[in-house]
């Protein structure tokens, strides 16, 4: 059983992580709506239709999530 989540801030052992990813950008928190037609457990799916409807623009990044251990 997977136990991942947002991690609650930027913190930073991520900044590090982010770094080793890319020296460019800095990590932000993406807002996230969901959509009449969105899928669960299908976002790329999901914002193609975000695109193709809103005429936007694709922006590929990367997800960082936090894993919870019990």
């Amino acid at each position: 059983m997977k136990n991942e989540t947002t991690p609650d801030n930027i913190t930073d052992m991520i900044i590090v992580f982010c770094r080793m990813i890319t020296a460019d950008e800095n990590p932000v928190y993406v807002f996230v709506e969901n959509q009449e037609y969105s899928t669960k457990n299908n976002c790329f799916l999901n914002v193609e239709w975000m695109v193709r409807d809103n005429q936007e623009e694709i922006v590929n990044g990367w997800a960082i999530w936090k894993w919870l251990i019990f």
